[in-house]
């Protein structure tokens, strides 16, 4: 599969709330922007810049994709991916998870430079800057794709909210804390003790 470009059949079951503007940002004015080092993303064709990791950010997105790499490879269950990548979902709509898991049986989503399509899951670690986007635009975005799966980790809180996709819809069925166990629906026998991902 090549890298995504304009005439890529996206998904398409959109609904009707999405933003509108005269000009939405594209992907491939997503693609011309310089090679700044900054990180980028595209929602509902905006814009936006996100701000580097704090250090805990990365601390915590370190031992978390470590611990899924090590269960996902010894299993043979697919392949985890962590940011930055290019998530890009439709010609608007382009992000980069903190980390995402795609199953061995959705392998054909990625292609050379990003993934096209919605993997099994996705993990989102929040800082202070990413609070916001992550609990709304980003839970919005990846329920209208049909997202699985989906955590947002919480440093502050040391703790992990787990959404499940319900009847096209992300609802969150548990908030777990030290000396609970998180139990993956889409990673096939994966438990991981909370605590251990705030060591």
């Amino acid at each position: 599969m090549m890298e995504i470009a304009s005439d890529t059949p996206f998904i398409t079951n959109m609904t009707s709330d999405m933003k509108t503007s005269v000009k939405p940002f594209t992907y491939d004015d997503y693609l011309a922007l310089p090679d700044d080092g900054k990180r980028y993303e595209v929602i509902d064709g905006e814009l936006t810049r996100t701000p580097a990791p704090v250090p805990r950010h990365q601390e915590i997105l370190l031992t978390l994709s470590a611990r899924l790499l090590l269960f996902v490879d010894n299993n043979s269950l697919g392949r985890i991916y962590i940011s930055p990548i290019d998530l890009a979902l439709s010609l608007v709509d382009v992000v980069q998870p903190d980390i995402l898991f795609v199953a061995k049986n959705r392998m054909h989503i990625v292609a050379t430079k990003n993934i096209v399509g919605i993997p099994n899951l996705v993990v989102e670690i929040l800082s202070p800057s990413s609070n916001r986007r992550d609990r709304e635009e980003k839970l919005n975005l990846y329920q209208r794709y049909g997202l699985p799966e989906y955590w947002i980790v919480d440093p502050e809180t040391r703790s992990v909210e787990l959404y499940l996709n319900v009847e096209d819809c992300l609802e969150k069925t548990e908030t777990l804390r030290a000396g609970d166990q998180l139990r993956c629906r889409q990673i096939a026998g994966l438990v991981l003790e909370v605590a251990d991902i705030f060591k």
